[in-house]
């Protein structure tokens, strides 16, 4: 199962085969690249068509993201690039070797042969090899693949197993920086980072990054769950009420590029979004008595999920700004109804923040350094506004999860070295931090962290089987081992408390659907539900 962003109930377009012709594919080696100017041919030629070819965009892009996001959960790599890397080495999908053998990246086989750990064999294609001084007819074998996800699962194997890409791996969660790392290596063509990035701004695939449950919302007597539909990139709702059971989903209408973030504040429903194309960040508010308002420009540009937090009569908001990458601030003044101004607290951020409410009434903020991978947090406090950054190291990527368990703070997140999840416990009252504790596992996500019957629940989407994991803690026995609860997820899964059951929900692949499972003291979990939907 993947992570919920907004949902549309249709499937995604096809695209067509084109005739078949010569591969004008560049000619790479074992996981090697030559050929540079039939490199940058292709590449220009796929720029050109991507500006002039809406159709072929829209069903290329809506066929590629679900299988970039799937290897993204398992590689770790920006489904983004990946996405705009395929589009310039395919020609959106209608280059020969696409078409014909699901190969994106015109990837050879070692001999006849030899296919590699993921193909599925080798296909003989009559191309040209050229020298300085004359070309020449010869026979290459390039790899066949069963599916367009193995295509790209082959090149995500290339860049994290393949020594000269090392350099690329700490900029993860910095897409534009992550390919102008990979292309010393991959490319010849001095233009093709600058190529990829224009593809990724103009067809606003940063969005694809952000793979996840958006928000799940215990409101008055409603369950709510908020995900951007696909192919549409519409926000959609669908509520839940225990007297009418699960309604219909809701289309809240905008064009958004990324997942969604709900929030409860002084009664009212708040969902934020980022826009696409601008990447501004969007809001709407429903009232009770009103219904749903308009979307609201907020201004700055978004990389990644908004965070945002209530604090008594204030409402803070949490991003990191696609400019500069740092962390900015926002704050809703809840009794004037009026918004301060960004607020740009600095840093260079490695992937979206995250935020929680002490009981002190303290707004603490952590977010992952790049490209250190240090832990860094700061605090808010009314009486004296921010303090300064601190430094909590570690080796991290992604977003970190918050669990509350009362005057102890759980930041649980992903180590980028062994891929496993780890945690630093901070005491409220002492202001003391205990040192970092593995937990274990193989995290392919961002962990999701939940408090729920005085335990701390971390979920995750392990690899490289995709199911979904948990572990739990308390006091008393301590940390639970991780616990398999199947599924085939992408992203990380969204978690509330509802009543007294625990719900959790999570995008399945390969059908991008939105699924439901939750836990009753006393009975259990329940099986995995599907709640339909196209999730991106």
């Amino acid at each position: 199962m993947a992570a919920l962003s907004l949902i549309s109930l249709a499937q995604p377009a096809v695209v067509a085969a084109a005739p078949a012709q010569p591969p004008t594919v560049e000619n790479k080696g074992a996981d090697t690249k030559v050929d540079a100017g039939r490199q940058r041919a292709n590449a220009d030629a796929a720029v050109t068509a991507a500006r002039q070819l809406a159709a072929y965009q829209d069903e290329f892009i809506a066929l590629a993201a679900p299988a970039a996001q799937q290897v993204q959960t398992q590689y770790n790599l920006p489904a983004s690039v990946t996405i705009g890397q395929a589009i310039l080495e395919s020609n959106w999908g209608r280059s020969t070797l696409s078409v014909n053998d699901k190969n994106y990246f015109g990837f050879k086989c070692v001999d006849a042969n030899t296919p590699g750990p993921i193909a599925s064999g080798c296909h003989a294609y009559t191309t040209q090899e050229c020298t300085p001084t004359e070309c020449h007819d010869t026979t290459a074998y390039f790899r066949v693949y069963s599916s367009m996800t193995d295509s790209l699962r082959d090149y995500a194997r290339l860049l994290t197993t393949v020594a000269a890409y090392a350099p690329a791996l700490p900029y993860r969660n910095d897409p534009n920086r992550f390919i102008q790392e990979v292309a010393k290596k991959y490319a010849t063509d001095p233009d093709y980072a600058t190529k990829v990035i224009n593809v990724m701004t103009t067809y606003n695939l940063y969005g694809y990054n952000s793979v996840s449950v958006s928000t799940v919302v215990a409101w008055t007597q409603f369950l709510q769950v908020y995900g951007r539909g696909m192919p549409s990139a519409h926000a959609y709702q669908r509520p839940y009420s225990p007297s009418q059971g699960w309604l219909d989903w809701v289309d809240l209408g905008g064009v958004i590029g990324g997942t969604p973030k709900a929030v409860e504040f002084q009664n009212n429903l708040y969902v934020f979004a980022v826009g696409s194309p601008d990447r501004h960040l969007y809001v709407k508010v429903y009232n009770p008595s009103l219904g749903w308002g308009f979307w609201t420009d907020l201004g700055a540009t978004v990389d990644g999920t908004p965070v945002a937090v209530p604090a008594g009569d204030k409402l803070h908001l949490f991003l990191r700004d696609s400019s500069n990458l740092h962390l900015v601030h926002r704050v809703l003044d809840g009794t004037t109804g009026t918004w301060a101004d960004w607020e740009d607290l600095g840093q260079t951020l490695g992937a979206a923040p995250s935020a929680i409410l002490t009981p002190a009434n303290e707004v603490h903020v952590y977010a992952v350094q790049s490209p250190s991978g240090h832990l860094l947090q700061r605090v808010f406090k009314t009486d004296t506004g921010w303090g300064d950054w601190a430094d909590l190291a570690g080796t991290l990527d992604g977003t970190p999860g918050l669990g509350l368990l009362g005057y102890k703070l759980h930041v649980v997140a992903r180590d980028s070295a062994t891929q496993s999840a780890t945690e630093r416990v901070l005491d409220l009252v002492t202001s003391t931090w205990d040192p970092w504790q593995s937990l274990g596992g193989t995290v392919g996500t961002s962990p999701t962290v939940v408090t729920y019957q005085d335990t701390v629940h971390i979920f995750v989407a392990g690899v490289p089987t995709q199911k979904m994991y948990q572990k739990s803690f308390n006091p008393t026995m301590g940390w639970t081992d991780w616990v398999d609860h199947g599924g085939s997820i992408a992203g990380s899964p969204a978690v509330t408390q509802y009543f007294a059951q625990l719900q959790v929900f999570a995008i399945g692949t390969p059908s991008y659907g939105l699924y439901q499972r939750a836990f009753t003291p006393g009975s259990g979990w329940t099986g995995w539900a599907p709640h339909g939907g196209t999730i991106g």
